[in-house]
């Protein structure tokens, strides 16, 4: 019997602040699981926590694993904005059997973005394997063709473009990079074992399109966090915010003063940006 495990983590803060983060990240781990030779059936990335589905893997590889992409998105973190990411990124996993849970809890990693009311589409959401899963039926062929053409095999980036995806990690030679330089999902994600899961695209199309709702509770306890945006996505807020921190000469918002962060706190609500998404954006209230 195949060992299924769901890799989630929970916070209160918005560690992903960019499109870039969200790029980092998903590159580490698609590297990691690779080079760990850890199957992968889905993962999304939001803007305070991530989920995946892995198979096969022994806890104590993905320990090693986890620890040290958290390490490296710490580094990562810590040189952009200028503070430690200390205890944001505290993960847990589960295990779970039967085919029809496999199912659920596929569902819910891809639906993740509607579950937060971010995206009204989970194939619309960028950092998610959702739309990839079955993109030879769900895009036309233009489309298809079109993308491929701004696709790049992983040896033909130059040696900046290399060393800021790879690092001195060895690139796969299936990687592919899209053109905000991510390694596509379908380089790293067991597209054949994941879509086994549904006996077509209009079966998974119709299933991630209806109401789940029968996901296993802990796992929505796990995952109570409110990340929905009214108005704007965490990456537009936090646009502001850091737009504004680049406008005092300062390196991100971990270094305002009372008086600037107050000040920042007024321009968000009068932008109607509502109090949870402003804590979470600023990282107010975080031990609360």
């Amino acid at each position: 019997m195949r060992n299924y495990l769901h890799i989630c983590n929970k916070g209160d803060r918005v560690i992903f602040r960019d499109k870039q983060d969200y790029v980092y990240f998903i590159n580490k781990f698609a590297i990691a699981t690779t080079l760990n030779k850890i199957q992968v059936l889905a993962i999304t990335v939001m803007s305070t926590h991530f989920h995946s589905i892995v198979i096969d893997a022994d806890v104590s590889i993905i320990d090693n694993v986890i620890f040290r992409l958290k390490k490296t998105y710490a580094i990562y973190y810590k040189n952009k904005y200028g503070d430690r990411l200390s205890n944001a990124i505290q993960t847990s996993y589960r295990e779970f059997h039967g085919s029809q849970d496999i199912e659920n809890e596929m569902l819910y990693v891809l639906r993740n973005p509607m579950h937060h009311y971010v995206m009204s589409s989970p194939f619309s959401y960028p950092f998610s394997n959702a739309s990839s899963l079955f993109k030879e039926s769900l895009t036309t062929e233009d489309f298809r063709n079109w993308g491929k053409l701004s696709y790049r095999k992983a040896n033909q980036l130059n040696y900046r473009e290399y060393r800021k995806i790879f690092g001195n990690d060895i690139a796969q030679i299936n990687y592919e990079i899209d053109p905000n330089g991510m390694i596509t999902f379908e380089s790293f994600i067991n597209n054949k074992i994941a879509r086994s899961f549904w006996k077509g695209y209009k079966q998974y199309l119709w299933d991630m399109l209806s109401n789940v709702k029968n996901v296993q509770s802990q796992i929505i306890d796990q995952d109570n966090l409110d990340t929905q945006a009214d108005a704007m996505s965490d990456i537009d807020v936090c646009q502001l915010i850091d737009n504004q921190a680049s406008s005092w000469n300062l390196k991100s918002f971990h270094y305002f003063n009372q008086e600037q962060l107050e000040y920042v706190i007024r321009l968000l609500k009068k932008r109607n940006v509502n109090q949870q998404q402003i804590d979470r954006c600023l990282w107010i209230n975080e031990n609360k």
